[in-house]
């Protein structure tokens, strides 16, 4: 009000508007609250404005697809005690959303309503458009055992308005519980995904993936078998299986002997994984047949020495028992007969089984050889092999060889070489055809001479093996040299010693002798006895002698020598106890220094029956000429050369 004085509200009251409070001038009457008078100063009229009062539209969530809808409105503070009636018209509201608008949030404002006393403002509300609920539901599938998962379409479920699923961004795709080669069964999903669209809320049904057992289909083996003495079908394999699983199929039908049109029924499957697979809904048969049964038998039979008996041959393995034949072939010719070979070489053997029961007939070969007999180790004959030679003028030759008392032929079972080495002939016999190896024979044709005064011969030996003594020669070994008495005692021996030179003297006329083997039986010279035998043969470089210490051996004799050098394979008695003289010989020049003693040795032997001189009286060799091949001249030589002289080398020299 108009004045000065402001009075405060808690101290007045308003009196009662002229004009019924509608807004507007009215007058007013104020009531002091303490019970005095107020002056109203100025003008006693007022002007009333509208209240202000908003009206704001509810907030309203609808689904997409639905007709845009309100929820009413809250309405501001009335004036006292007026409510909404107060309010003339009717109330309306617009909204900015129109059916089928996308989802999101759009406004309500409402509108239509009025009263002079109220100043109304409208304030919108929010309009929210929820997407629809979509339901996608998996169609439930079925699938074999082995097949990768898959999908077999969804069912949608209701749209808005004619929209279809064409308004649905993204690709089908699913989701499955299942992983190949998982077992059968009905407790897997399918579940959709993959689907999306701004005015849909989308959920995903799952549906039932069903796997379904793999039907397998029989393979037949093997219908033509072999009888093998225990009971069998064909085999039967199981088709149409995957991942490598066991399932192994049962046949029944088994049958053990020989026979045609047998009937195998496969009936079941079994294996680790057979759960997943189902039996073909007929029954699998087959026919097949059981032939004769095959067996490998093994032949043996050990080879055998020419002229010995014959091993037999044996066969194992023969699971029939059949009759069992043998023959034989040469190796490789493959010409059988029953005749058991007997010559040496190589030969097959084949067993021949005959078909019995359940079996047919089997073969089985082994190869053997026959060995060619030995004729001897390359020296000495072997045993039970006779071979005589015999001197035919001045050459020898094999009579005859024998194998016990079977007479070999020769070109045929046998060979003869003789090989000549001066006066001596090896005569080697070689085996061939059914025999092998050699036997070598020593003819040895000694040169004897009669010793100066005596009627026997005498030579000297020396063998490179043991010999047995020689028909109608004996040797001797020297036990003792006398040479101040000019006599060496020997003592005869049965057979030839290796590498121990003997002297031989000979009992009879023969020129001769073939050498063999010694008796194994007989004692060997002791070292003692080779130790103590003075007679010896000068070595591969020969032996440089001293004056009266040697007795060469020459025509029979042992002839005192003088210095010089005895050469290579020259036999000599070595007397280290002798002395000589040395003597100049004139025009003769004596090698190895001047002469000395008459020394000529004569043979005396020494036995258990006493002792024989061989010789009657020394022969004087001094003056006597020899060649140099042994020829005794008559006085000096006549012509200048070479000559030997009491054992020695002496040169003669004319002008």
């Amino acid at each position: 009000m108009d004045g000065e004085t402001v009075i405060p509200e808690s101290e007045y009251t308003v009196g009662s508007y002229s004009n019924n409070k509608n807004a507007g001038t009215a007058a007013v009457t104020i009531t002091d609250n303490d019970g005095g008078d107020y002056i109203v100063y100025g003008s006693s009229t007022f002007t009333i404005a509208p209240k202000p009062l908003t009206i704001t539209a509810n907030n309203k969530t609808i689904t997409y697809g639905d007709v845009p809808a309100n929820d009413g409105v809250t309405y501001g503070e009335f004036a006292g005690t007026e409510t909404a009636s107060v309010l003339n018209g009717e109330l309306t509201y617009s909204y900015n959303y129109e059916q089928y608008g996308n989802a999101g949030s759009y406004t309500i404002t409402p509108g239509g309503l009025s009263n002079s006393n109220y100043y109304i403002t409208f304030a919108p509300g929010t309009l929210t458009v929820n997407p629809k609920s979509l339901t996608v539901t998996a169609n439930n599938h079925s699938i074999t055992y082995g097949d990768a998962p898959a999908g077999n379409g969804v069912t949608y479920g209701e749209f808005v308005g004619s929209e279809t699923a064409e308004v649905l961004g993204g690709t089908l795709d699913y989701d499955y519980s299942y992983t190949q080669y998982d077992d059968v069964g009905n407790a897997y999903t399918i579940t959709p995904k993959g689907l999306s669209a701004t005015n849909y809320a989308i959920s995903f049904v799952a549906g039932t993936l069903t796997v379904n057992q793999r039907e397998v289909g029989i393979e037949w083996g093997n219908t033509s078998l072999g009888y093998n003495g225990s009971a069998q079908t064909p085999t039967a394999t199981a088709t149409n299986v995957v991942n490598n699983d066991e399932v192994v199929v049962t046949v029944t039908g088994a049958q053990t002997d020989v026979g045609t049109n047998y009937t195998a029924t496969a009936t079941s499957i079994t294996g680790s994984k057979a759960g997943n697979y189902i039996f073909p809904s007929s029954t699998i048969t087959t026919t097949f047949s059981i032939g004769p049964g095959t067996f490998t038998p093994v032949v043996s039979i050990d080879g055998w020495t020419y002229g010995g008996t014959n091993n037999a041959p044996s066969v194992s393995g023969n699971t029939s028992g059949g009759d069992v034949t043998y023959t034989y072939s040469v190796k490789g010719e493959n010409n059988y007969s029953s005749e058991v070979p007997t010559n040496a070489g190589e030969y097959t053997v084949k067993a021949t089984i005959a078909a019995k029961g359940n079996y047919e007939s089997a073969e089985a070969t082994k190869n053997f050889t026959i060995s060619p007999k030995s004729l001897g180790d390359g020296k000495d004959a072997a045993t039970g092999i006779d071979i005589n030679m015999e001197q035919v003028g001045d050459h020898v030759e094999v009579t005859y060889v024998k194998d016990g008392e079977t007479t070999l032929v020769v070109d045929k079972d046998y060979t003869v070489s003789i090989e000549v080495q001066g006066d001596d002939n090896y005569v080697i016999v070689s085996g061939i055809g059914n025999y092998t190896g050699s036997a070598q024979g020593l003819f040895v044709k000694s040169v004897f001479t009669k010793p100066t005064g005596t009627t026997d011969a005498a030579a000297v030996y020396a063998a490179s093996s043991d010999l047995a003594k020689p028909e109608g020669i004996t040797p001797h070994i020297v036990r003792k040299v006398n040479p101040s008495i000019g006599t060496m005692v020997i003592t005869p021996i049965d057979y030839i010693p290796k590498d121990v030179p003997v002297l031989m003297l000979r009992d009879n006329e023969t020129t001769g002798f073939l050498a063999s083997p010694k008796d194994i039986a007989t004692e060997e010279i002791t070292a003692q006895t080779k130790n103590s035998n003075l007679l010896k043969v000068a070595p591969e470089d020969g032996i440089a002698v001293e004056a009266a210490q040697v007795y060469m051996f020459y025509r029979g004799e042992f002839v005192l020598t003088k210095k010089g050098r005895i050469t290579n394979g020259k036999f000599y008695l070595y007397n280290p106890n002798y002395e000589a003289t040395s003597e100049e010989g004139g025009e003769e020049q004596q090698q190895g220094g001047g002469e000395g003693s008459r020394g000529t040795l004569r043979f005396v032997i020494e036995d258990a029956t006493g002792i024989n001189d061989v010789r009657s009286k020394m022969a004087d060799v001094r003056s006597d000429y020899y060649t140099l091949d042994g020829r005794k001249l008559n006085g000096k030589p006549t012509k200048a050369g070479l000559y030997i002289k009491n054992g020695r080398k002496t040169i003669i020299n004319r002008k």
